[in-house]
């Protein structure tokens, strides 16, 4: 046990006189350290030579004073310095260096002294430098003249250099010029980059010349050489002036155009023979032929995005004409059907029109569930017929009531001889929007245009003729004149309605037979073409239950907008003749 203990303090002294030794070391290196921080510097070092290091910072300014005078003396008498004043100015820099360091002073004057002083001596110093520069970049620019622009951009890297260090290590010189070391630069890489640049035009130019003589494949091989030096270009010299993105992206375009060419050419012939084939009426074949045109354009447009012959216009109007061919047959016979059922409306033979309006629409439902882009049978077509067999049951009494209340205006035209009443809008429209809606046999009232448009366009829809708003002239020439008009006769007003509206016709027609065309309701009509009215604006005119007499007397004429709703504003409608064809409106 003893033994074991001896050994272990053994162990222990060992390890202290280890740490001891480390200790000793740390600190005569520390002393040394110290040492060091009290000694002359390195900065100091550099001035032994000059001045006496005892000196004091006063003495230290003098003698820099004076060599700065001695200096500018020489340089006075001499264009170019010695390098003994050099080195006088030198030291003149060096110990207005020091003498700031040794004074501790806040004055600026000292550190100004000090810039002028460097600036002074870089100025000088850096002058041959930048004369060196400057006849590199005339030498350069000599060769750039000559076409040698490898010399050339050997030379504009030379100058390159020697501004550079002119900007690093002469920062207070006038000759430090970042712009100057900028446009070097990038004349280094215009340089650098023409050669390729001038072969990328000797490559287009040869594309060119074979695409004109239309040796295509020539065309696109230099096409593809072109391509080539420009992306290297656009990649080694992004910043050289001659990279160009705008023309490699019609480079691009040029290329696909010409590996295009034969698919064009494939296209064009098959265009060609679906004219043939529509010419000769052979529909299905020509059908077919726009088919496979559609499929291919499809093919050029993806496969060669760039090229000219790319058009997604083209892809739509095969589809549409192989559509149109492909369903000309069954619309032909829907077309012809749609005739008889027009012509079933016009002669009055409602059981008819709703035969044949159901089974119209069948076919019509059908052709646009197989033929959605045809332009036939559209989506009007279909919402008429469906309209026709919904109302079906009512198309009789509809066509009666405008029958017996039409009063020809010329040109084939007539005009409905009393305002429409509540109960034909609730017949066309299956709803009233009055709000005097006690009485059916009332003008309809409260309407807007786009309300007075849908009932003209579906009343169309039952007589198979174009239905409208009168226009002012037509209103005005339906009133005639009024000198000898009794008005109570005619109108109600605000002397006798009580202030409410009346059922229609229940006072005296004028003598062209219109029940109250002044007064019950003002009506809607369509400004003049050559009118002042804006194409958001419509004419409320005639007056109604609540207008004095004066006004009515003077028609009342009123611009509203179209969307304006009036519980005292009604409407009457022109049927155009039977000859010509309803046009669409809102629906």
């Amino acid at each position: 046990m003893e033994e074991f203990l001896v050994w272990q303090l053994r162990i222990i002294m060992q390890f202290l006189k280890i740490v001891i030794a480390i200790l000793v070391s740390a600190l005569v290196l520390g002393f040394f350290y110290v040492l060091t921080l009290f000694s002359p510097s390195a900065y100091e070092e550099e001035f032994d030579t000059y001045l006496d290091p005892n000196a004091d910072a006063a003495a230290i300014l003098k003698e820099s004073e004076q060599l700065e005078r001695e200096f500018e003396a020489s340089a006075t008498a001499s264009s170019t310095p010695s390098q003994a004043d050099l080195d006088k100015l030198r030291k003149a820099v060096r110990l207005q260096e020091l003498y700031i360091t040794r004074s501790r002073t806040f004055d600026r004057s000292p550190s100004e002294r000090l810039m002028r002083l460097q600036k002074r001596l870089q100025n000088i110093e850096a002058q041959p430098m930048y004369q060196k520069v400057l006849e590199l970049e005339n030498e350069a620019k000599l060769k750039r003249q000559q076409g040698k622009y490898a010399e050339a951009a050997d030379l504009f890297q030379k100058a390159y250099d020697i501004q550079m260090l002119l900007n690093g290590d002469y920062p207070f010189s006038n000759y430090k010029n970042i712009t100057k070391s900028t446009d070097l630069g990038r004349q280094v890489r215009l340089m650098l980059a023409r050669p390729i640049y001038e072969e990328t035009l000797a490559f287009e130019e040869a594309a060119r010349k074979a695409a004109s003589e239309k040796r295509w494949e020539d065309a696109r091989k230099n096409y593809e050489k072109t391509l080539e030096s420009i992306l290297k270009m656009n990649t080694q010299f992004p910043n050289s002036g001659y990279s160009d993105f705008l023309r490699a992206q019609r480079i691009e375009g040029e290329l696909d155009s010409l590996k295009s060419v034969d698919l064009n050419s494939q296209i064009l012939e098959k265009e060609k023979r679906a004219r043939k084939f529509e010419g000769e009426g052979s529909s299905t074949l020509a059908a077919e032929a726009y088919g496979e045109a559609e499929n291919l354009q499809r093919e050029l447009n993806r496969v060669y995005p760039k090229s000219v012959h790319a058009s997604d216009s083209r892809v739509s109007e095969f589809e549409r004409k192989k559509v149109e061919l492909a369903s000309k047959k069954l619309a032909d016979e829907i077309i012809s059907q749609d005739a008889l059922l027009r012509q079933a409306l016009l002669e009055g033979r409602a059981s008819d029109a709703a035969r044949l309006s159901d089974s119209l629409l069948r076919k019509a439902e059908s052709f646009v569930e197989h033929y959605p882009r045809n332009e036939i049978i559209n989506s009007d077509f279909s919402m008429r017929l469906r309209y026709l067999n919904y109302i079906s049951s009512e198309i009789e009494n509809i066509q009666k009531a405008a029958a017996s209340n039409l009063v020809p205006i010329g040109a084939g035209a007539s005009m409905y001889k009393t305002e429409i009443p509540q109960s034909l809008f609730k017949m066309v429209m299956q709803e009233n929007p009055s709000r005097d809606a006690e009485d059916k046999d009332k003008p309809v009232d409260s309407v807007a245009y786009e309300d007075i448009q849908r009932f003209c366009n579906r009343l169309g829809w039952v007589l198979a003729r174009d239905v409208r708003l009168p226009t002012l002239a037509e209103f005005k020439a339906a009133v005639g004149s009024l000198r000898y008009t009794n008005l109570n006769d005619i109108a109600w007003s605000n002397l006798n309605s009580g202030g409410k509206t009346h059922r229609v016709a229940t006072k005296k027609p004028n003598d062209k037979g219109f029940f109250d065309l002044l007064g019950n309701v003002s009506e809607y009509v369509s400004p003049e073409a050559s009118s002042s009215a804006a194409d958001d604006e419509l004419l409320l005119v005639g007056g109604g239950a609540q207008t004095s007499s004066d006004a009515i007397m003077d028609l009342d004429i009123r611009k509203v907008d179209k969307k304006h709703r009036n519980r005292m504003g009604g409407f009457r409608v022109v049927v155009g003749p039977a000859d010509k064809p309803q046009k669409t409106q809102a629906k």
